[in-house]
């Protein structure tokens, strides 16, 4: 009975180290399209300003 948890601990750790790096990418993506909605709604701004 011992050696079941054992194993599931041991799949969870190896699949969160495989998942890891998927993880920072979504990070880093989630960072990226943050920053460019950003920007986006600045320029929609610009442009409803500039607008007669």
């Amino acid at each position: 009975m011992v050696e079941g948890p054992g194993q599931l601990t041991v799949c969870s750790s190896s699949r969160l180290k495989l998942l890891g790096p998927f993880f920072e990418l979504a990070r880093l993506l989630g960072e990226v399209l943050f920053e460019q909605s950003d920007l986006s709604l600045e320029l929609v701004d610009v442009d409803w300003g500039s607008e007669p």
